[in-house]
């Protein structure tokens, strides 16, 4: 008998095994759908198939390294003393959290990767990062820095050569001054360029008589300060 007829009769005698085996385990199944219902032999089924494509955890390995987690962040800045800081991370996974290099104390994310931190801001700038912490005691790197600002102050708002109440003879007038740098300027519903010392300026048309301005400085908080004031204009 050479190797080729030997092979064949091997893999012969495996696939009636297999069909042995499919057949026993459809009367099985069959056997079970009597007695019990088509819907519970699916639900058994099911249950054995996911327990098969179970394997262990991921952190059981000791090679496991945590992926590093991902803040989100929401805006630059805020008027409001507390805020709520999320991210993501590996699921079922501890996260340390850290504001201006000081542990914020740590949280567990969910199944799905997601975690979340309630934090008091301190005046100024807030700096945090977070790093993720594994079953096996293996550390990620830390996060990307997420930086917020707690800003209460209303911005300042100076203006140059301008009163309360100002009678001009020229048309335009420029209407100028000093604010915080980042601030936005908004003069009669028009944008006006900051720049990055704080100082603008905007030429504004009169009409004949009295003008009524409106000077609005808005911080990245939402923090404001207005300036109304009356140009009169007598060509």
């Amino acid at each position: 008998m050479n190797y080729s007829s030997r092979w064949q009769k091997i893999s012969e005698g495996s696939a009636k095994k297999r069909a042995a085996a499919l057949l026993a385990a459809s009367g099985i199944i069959l056997i079970l759908g009597l007695v019990f219902g088509i819907p519970a032999v699916f639900r058994l089924t099911s249950l054995i198939l996911s327990a098969r494509n179970l394997g262990p955890t991921v952190q059981t390995d000791p090679q496991f390294v945590p992926m590093t987690p991902r803040l989100s962040q929401e805006y630059e800045a805020t008027k409001s003393a507390e805020i709520k800081i999320s991210g993501v991370a590996d699921s079922k996974t501890a996260v340390e959290l850290f504001q201006n290099g000081n542990s914020d104390g740590t949280t567990t994310t969910d199944e799905n990767g997601q975690f979340s931190f309630v934090i008091n801001l301190q005046n100024g700038q807030n700096s945090f990062t977070a790093q993720s912490l594994s079953s096996n005691n293996k550390k990620s790197a830390l996060s990307q820095a997420y930086v917020i600002y707690y800003l209460t102050k209303e911005p300042k708002l100076e203006l140059e050569n301008l009163k309360e109440t100002n009678e001009v003879k020229d048309n335009p007038v420029t209407v100028g001054g000093q604010t915080d740098p980042g601030v936005s300027i908004i003069i009669n519903d028009h944008f006006v360029y900051v720049d990055s010392s704080g100082g603008f300026k905007y030429n504004l048309n009169l009409q004949n008589g009295d003008n009524k301005v409106v000077i609005l400085a808005t911080d990245k908080a939402g923090n404001e300060t207005k300036k109304e004031i009356t140009i009169k204009y007598s060509p």
